[in-house]
């Protein structure tokens, strides 16, 4: 039998989230940054990483995902990859 997997879809708040990370946190990064966030599948995630993408000069880092529970991991990181995507046009 085969199985199917799902792209979970990104929760409801996330357009509201985006928005309200527009302005970033302070300072600027001159040198590509590297982050791993343990416990992942947390809904802390999605605004921890809004707001490591919202501080200016962090492109071309890299962002890691952790977490014991596959399920949640693989919802975040669809989230996060969504964050991603918004972040790179609207630079």
């Amino acid at each position: 039998m085969a199985t199917q997997t799902r792209t979970p879809e990104p929760p409801a708040e996330l357009d509201r989230m985006l928005s309200e990370n527009q302005a970033g946190l302070p300072g600027r990064i001159t040198s590509p940054i590297n982050v791993v966030i343990i416990g992942a599948g947390s809904h802390f995630t999605p605004k921890l990483a809004a707001d490591i993408l919202a501080i200016p000069g962090t492109s071309g880092g890299q962002l890691r995902l952790c977490d014991i529970d596959e399920h949640r991991l693989d919802t975040m990181t669809a989230v996060v990859k969504t964050l991603v995507a918004s972040t790179q046009t609207t630079e």
